[in-house]
């Protein structure tokens, strides 16, 4: 972990006691989504002073959030990027690339949407995909603390399909044999 992330998650921490009564994003999330998902909280858009005056002393600049194409500005006003434009501009990317736990949790809700085009299955399939340990609880924040009805449905779909993707993964039972890895029988 980076100073950077140890000190925007402290930071986070003594905040968490100012904002009881709302949901904190999940606590295994990484730092930098948990700073964005409570800045925003449920806003779909934020004024730029507004959002400047929220990460003073943060360590964290409004920037970042753009860098990380989790929000675009213009004429003052910060707007979370829409999930389905979001998995729209990763359909056809290479998935090892695919590593942070908002992008995951976008691309998936994206594909999600009603005729959005892109099978959030194929997502989860693929053999680059590695999902981060927050993907799960993300999805379930979201689909309570979206910014829009929408984006809510698509979390919850988003959901449903990650369970059922997850349930397949484990571990199928070995079936046991009688005989050792020489061939020979087992008493």
């Amino acid at each position: 972990i980076s100073v950077k992330d140890a000190l925007v998650g402290i930071n986070q921490l003594i905040d968490e006691d100012a904002d009881k009564g709302k949901e904190p994003p999940p606590v295994n999330a990484e730092p930098m989504t948990r700073q964005f998902l409570r800045t925003f909280s449920t806003a779909n858009e934020l004024k730029r002073d507004q959002l400047q005056k929220f990460l003073k002393g943060s360590i964290t600049t409004p920037e970042e959030f753009v860098q990380r194409g989790w929000c675009e500005e213009k004429n003052k006003v910060f707007t979370r990027i829409d999930p389905l434009a979001f998995a729209r501009e990763w359909s056809g990317r290479h998935r090892r690339r695919l590593t942070s736990d908002l992008d995951q949790a976008l691309v998936l809700i994206g594909a999600c949407f009603d005729g959005s085009g892109i099978n959030a299955s194929d997502t989860l399939n693929n053999e680059n995909f590695r999902p981060h340990v927050a993907l799960r609880s993300l999805l379930e924040w979201l689909s309570r603390n979206g910014p829009e009805q929408s984006t809510r449905s698509a979390a919850l779909r988003a959901v449903s399909i990650y369970r059922v993707w997850h349930a397949s993964q484990a571990p199928q039972p070995a079936q046991a044999s009688l005989f050792d890895d020489d061939g020979e029988y087992e008493e």
